[in-house]
């Protein structure tokens, strides 16, 4: 077990093993709705599924997370900078930030 898959375990038990299961499924999903391809996932995960990948031409990166009330509070605080010093959430074409199911919370935001 990875630690990805560990800490995920630790922390949320059953949910969190379910989750790790439909996570494939999951970002087949996202990549049918919003148009994504080439979804790679990212080294040395922690608490959050981030794959790295395209919408159309563009580059993007896709977090999936199972504390939605976090990824929530953390696409807020982006918002509010508003792209100064980090990542600019603020066009929505850029980012999608919603609910796909009681087990997603995703967020996509462009990275060119």
């Amino acid at each position: 077990m990875n630690t990805f898959e560990h800490n995920i375990k630790s922390i949320w038990g059953k949910k969190g093993s379910s989750w790790l299961n439909s996570l494939p499924r999951l970002s087949a999903d996202c990549a049918k709705q919003w148009g994504l391809s080439e979804l790679t996932p990212l080294k040395n995960l922690s608490h959050n599924y981030i794959l790295s990948g395209y919408q159309d031409s563009v580059p993007i990166i896709l977090k999936i997370g199972l504390d939605i009330k976090q990824t929530d509070r953390e696409a807020n605080a982006l918002k509010f900078y508003n792209g100064k010093g980090c990542i600019d959430l603020t066009n929505p074409l850029v980012c999608l930030n919603g609910n796909l199911s009681s087990m997603l919370n995703v967020t996509i935001v462009s990275i060119a």
